[in-house]
């Protein structure tokens, strides 16, 4: 029968950690845990181990019994927790011992383990470590008394990352090791990042960073992001808040109040600024040459900026009209430039291309605004340089490039030379002259004193016509040299009809050759006078010789 008892002793062969074994005979004596011979060959649910053997693996053979059913190829474990009126029981497959089928055996391989180590839930066919699948919803339940926590550690970071729900407030929160929290998720769903009090739908500890901004709420075109006295941002027409700027402070921003006013900026002295009786100095941290590159404000009425370096006060000025001045506080028209020495603008085109036009373009417009004058003062891609005529298309004034010195000279006597810069007359031309015809002024209601000429065929006889071949110094007045002409002596001709010669301002004389014409004239009518007394005076020879 079966004996109970309290304790057990057995002294022979005992040894700390021995077990106590039985031989064929069921004579059962301390042993060494695993030195005992034969194999193990059964499994008794109620009475513990039985069987022998000294090789071959171990055979556990299971008896049905109290929680043990078996069938074919299933071990069925099953306790005495009832769920219902069933068992609540786990199968576990036999032949190899790689998976568990749900707890009715409705769902086969509901927990799978493949031979990579892989376990997949809900999929036999995992390629992650745990890989979990449902047809409807995949869910990961997890559930603590205190604060239920994921660890993600990737071995060789120092702090494993935690998601977690904070077990007083119940926040989610993601944290980088134990104490440095990154992110939160509090109950109303406000999220912080770096702060785990969120106030705002979205609350940031720092400077945020995106390529893009958008408030739908109350936006307009042409609307400013404009604060409230809490920081909260809304959309509001521009220059629609109230209040005035009193102060702008370098180093905080704008402070100040106010309805009514006008607008006041106090710079405080800080980085990149410096102050002066009347003068503000806004200076970058960019280094030309030795000197810092910098620009000055005069902060009375900002009416003008200095030189990079400060050297030149007022180098560009606006006065109250818009006239703007520079190297002058005193303009004179919309633009005025001064300098002392060589003062030049200079409007340049950077190429490469060269088909362009560069220049001033003077501009006049009728009452209805179309244009009526428009001059464009132009050099061409040629090099050339013109007059243009935008509205006519034309180039009324034209010099092109590589033009000799003085080829247009307007002294300030109205004088004009051409091809000179010293013009002795109205119009001083060194060189030929061409043209259809050269009209000279003779209208007799401008003249005075009127009196025939005399003694004009003996003024002509004291003429001498000559050939000659200019020389070199004639080369100054615009002639070839050696090239062979016809003419008078103006030193000849002065002495004989003086209102003929004009002396140069260089002393040269020239000869108003148009006027000759007149003295010819008379010179002829006196050659026909005498002839006419010459032929009266034949035909009475004649008459007297008949």
């Amino acid at each position: 029968g079966t004996a109970e008892m309290t304790g057990f002793k057995l002294p022979t062969g005992a040894s700390n950690g021995y077990v106590l074994t039985s031989d064929a005979s069921g004579i059962g004596t301390w042993q060494a845990g695993g030195s005992g011979s034969g194999d193990i060959t059964a499994v008794n649910a109620g009475n513990g181990l039985v069987g022998g053997g000294t090789s071959g693996e171990v055979s556990l053979n299971i008896l049905v019994g109290t929680g043990i059913a078996a069938s074919a190829d299933m071990l069925s474990l099953t306790s005495d927790y009832s769920s219902g009126s069933a068992y609540d029981s786990r199968f576990v497959n036999d032949s190899d011992l790689d998976h568990l089928d749900s707890a009715d055996g409705s769902v086969p391989n509901a927990l799978y383990v493949n031979n990579n180590g892989k376990v997949g839930i809900g999929t036999t066919s995992q390629t992650h470590t745990l890989e979990i699948y449902s047809p409807t919803n995949a869910d990961i339940y997890l559930k603590s008394g205190s604060a239920p926590t994921l660890l993600l550690d990737n071995s060789t970071y120092a702090n494993p990352w935690r998601v977690l729900v904070e077990d007083t407030s119940g926040k989610f929160i993601i944290s980088d090791g134990l104490t440095a929290q990154r992110f939160f998720i509090d109950s109303a769903g406000n999220i912080g990042i770096g702060e785990n009090n969120p106030a705002s739908r979205l609350d940031v500890a720092g400077t945020a960073e995106m390529t893009g901004f958008k408030l739908p709420t109350g936006a307009s075109n042409g609307y400013v992001l404009t604060s409230d006295a809490s920081g909260i941002g809304t959309w509001q027409a521009g220059g629609s808040g109230s209040g005035d700027i009193t102060a702008v402070n370098a180093g905080n921003g704008l402070v100040g109040g106010g309805t009514s006013g006008e607008v006041s900026l106090n710079i405080l002295v800080g980085t990149g600024i410096a102050a002066s009786a009347d003068m503000l100095s806004l200076t970058s941290d960019y280094s030309s040459g030795s000197a810092y590159d910098s620009r000055f404000v005069n902060d009375s009425d900002l009416d003008h900026l200095d030189s990079a370096d400060g050297s030149v006060a007022g180098a560009v000025f606006v006065d109250n009209d818009g006239k703007v001045g520079i190297g002058t506080t005193s303009p004179d028209c919309l633009l005025h430039v001064m300098k002392a020495g060589d003062t030049e603008i200079c409007v340049e085109h950077p190429g490469p291309t060269y088909d362009k036009n560069v220049g001033f373009r003077i501009k006049a417009n009728t009452v209805s605004g179309s244009p009526y004058a428009n001059w464009f003062l132009q050099s061409d891609w040629s090099g050339n340089f013109a007059l243009r005529d935008e509205t006519a298309g034309t180039r009324p004034f034209f010099v092109e490039a590589a033009a000799p010195n003085y080829s247009l000279c307007i002294k300030q006597s109205g004088s004009i030379g051409l091809g000179t810069n010293t013009p002795s007359y109205k119009l001083d031309v060194t060189g030929d002259i061409q043209c259809v015809a050269l009209h000279e002024t003779s209208d007799e209601r401008l003249k005075t004193n009127i009196k025939p000429l005399e003694n004009a065929l003996e003024a002509v006889m004291n003429l001498q016509g000559i050939s000659f071949e200019w020389n070199e110094a004639a080369e100054s007045k615009g002639a070839q040299a050696g090239k062979e002409q016809i003419g008078l002596i103006a030193q000849e001709v002065e002495r004989v009809l003086p209102e003929l010669v004009a002396t140069a301002e260089d002393g040269y004389k020239s000869v108003d050759y148009s006027k000759l014409t007149a003295v010819l004239i008379e010179a002829v009518k006196d050659l026909k006078s005498e002839n006419e007394i010459l032929m009266k005076k034949i035909k009475a020879l004649e008459k007297a010789m008949e």
